[in-house]
C-alpha cells in the first residue's frame, strides 16, 4: 500500500468510526474519485458514459457509506461499487433515462461533479484506442480485471474485495486466498490473450497504460 494511501485509510477509518459520513464520502472523492472515473471510462470506453456511471457510484457510496463495517480494505469496496454501477448501467443501457440527485450531498458531491469534468489523458492517443479495442474483446470480467490490476495497481487480496459484491458478507481469510488465487489465474490467461491479440494487430512493445 502506498503512504498516502495508508494515511487516507487511516483517516477514513477514524471517519466510520465516529461516523461522520460526510467526512468519509468527502476523503474517499478527493483521493479515489480520479481513480474511479478513469476506472469506469477505461470500462465504458467513454468519458460521458463513465461520467454517468461515476454519478451512480456517488449515489450507491452516499447509500452505502452507514453499512460500511471497515472489515476490508476502503478501496477494495469503492471498486467493487464502481463495478456493479457498471454492470447496472450496462444491463440497463437501452431503458435508461437521464438520473438525477434529489437530496443534499453537500460539497463531497460538488468535488465528484468536478473529477467529472477532468480530461482523461490516457482516453485520447491513437495506440490506447487500438488497445482499448483489443481489450474490449475480452470478457466483461477479464476487462475490469486488467483495468483493475494494471491501471490501478490493485493488490490481489484488494481485488478479491473488488470483484464481490458490495452487498455480501466480507470475505474471509480462507474465502481471500481462493478468490485471489482465481483472479492470480484469470489475470494471466487474460493478458495472454490481449497479447495474441496485440501480437495479430502489430502492438507488442506498448503498454497498456
Amino acid at each position: 500500500m502506498e503512504p498516502d494511501q495508508d494515511v487516507t485509510e487511516a483517516e477514513l477509518r477514524r471517519a466510520f468510526e465516529q461516523a461522520d459520513h460526510a467526512r468519509a464520502a468527502s476523503l474517499i472523492i478527493e483521493r479515489y474519485g480520479p481513480d474511479v472515473l478513469g476506472f469506469l471510462s477505461a470500462r465504458l470506453e467513454s468519458r460521458a458514459r463513465g461520467a454517468e456511471v461515476f454519478s451512480m457510484f456517488t449515489e450507491d457510496l452516499w447509500t452505502g457509506l452507514p453499512g460500511f463495517r471497515g472489515e476490508c480494505s476502503v478501496r477494495g469496496w469503492i471498486y467493487a461499487l464502481a463495478r456493479n454501477a457498471a454492470h447496472r448501467y450496462l444491463l440497463d443501457e437501452g431503458k435508461r433515462r437521464k438520473r438525477t440527485v434529489q437530496w443534499d450531498t453537500g460539497d463531497w458531491l460538488q468535488e465528484a461533479a468536478r473529477e467529472r469534468t477532468r480530461t482523461q489523458p490516457y482516453l485520447q492517443t491513437p495506440i490506447k484506442e487500438r488497445v482499448r479495442a483489443l481489450r474490449s474483446r475480452l470478457p466483461a470480467e477479464d476487462q475490469s480485471l486488467v483495468l483493475l490490476r494494471i491501471g490501478r495497481k490493485l493488490p490481489w487480496r484488494e481485488l478479491a474485495v473488488a470483484f464481490s459484491s458490495p452487498d455480501d458478507p466480507p470475505l474471509s481469510e480462507a474465502q481471500l486466498e481462493r478468490e485471489s488465487a482465481r483472479l492470480r489465474k484469470r489475470f494471466s490467461l487474460a493478458t495472454a490473450r490481449l497479447k495474441e491479440l496485440a501480437s495479430a494487430e502489430g502492438l507488442l512493445g506498448t503498454s497498456e497504460e
